[in-house]
């Protein structure tokens, strides 16, 4: 399932296109669509925090990273796994076994999906946990996950599950919440969102309850 429809991420890519104040008409012309699926568009993206208008109401982007970041977090979490684990542990208990093994190891993650929901905003308990690790260090994850009793599983019987990245700011956006590295919000809500259903509304309430001051700053 996409996060965003074709339709608004060529919205996006033509507001990428040019730094400047945009009409929905320029929009339009550049991405091909029509006024009314722009104006679309723009509602999704403008409740995100992604965009501001200026003194003539043109449209301005107030945050280019944040915007190459949702494209590039388009599908549904779950056809992102790379490596599906099982640990006899509740999801709570996981993350403190994959805390351990980055210390002991010096490996970088970041907890996401319903965990990293429940992590930031104590949403629905989590009953998986979903965690990125950098795709040079698989198999040192995958050996420092079986000394504590991680065996492979299918994704029906699985509750661990890895998910290579090759895009360093995934993990090094990562922050500390107690003792744990976790994605960052504007992550957890892509990828809790891709997952529909109950995960999604969470995923929209913390959005909504997050101030722009405590989300990420965008580098400038």
């Amino acid at each position: 399932m996409e996060i965003l429809t074709t339709g608004t991420q060529a919205v996006l890519k033509a507001l990428l296109s040019e730094s400047k104040g945009w009409s929905l008409r320029e929009l339009a012309q550049v991405s091909g669509l029509s006024l009314g699926s722009v104006s679309h568009a723009m509602h999704v993206v403008s409740r995100m925090g992604l965009l501001r208008r200026d003194s003539q109401n043109r449209i301005i982007v107030v945050s280019p990273q944040r915007i190459e970041q949702l494209l590039l977090s388009v599908t549904d979490l779950r056809a992102s796994v790379d490596t599906a684990l099982f640990l006899p542990l509740r999801p709570q208990a996981i993350a403190n076994e994959i805390e351990k093994a980055s210390r002991q190891a010096s490996l970088p993650y970041a907890i996401t999906g319903p965990l990293g929901l429940w992590l930031h905003y104590k949403h629905v308990p989590p009953t998986d946990a979903y965690v990125y690790i950098a795709k040079a260090d698989r198999n040192p994850w995958r050996i420092s996950l079986k000394r504590v009793g991680a065996v492979r599983a299918s994704p029906f019987n699985a509750n661990l599950f890895l998910i290579e990245t090759s895009d360093p700011h995934v993990l090094r956006n990562a922050v500390r919440v107690g003792s744990l590295s976790v994605a960052p919000i504007v992550q957890v809500y892509l990828d809790c969102t891709s997952m529909g259903g109950r995960f999604a509304e969470g995923a929209k309430e913390l959005w909504s309850r997050t101030s722009e001051s405590s989300r990420e700053t965008p580098s400038k």
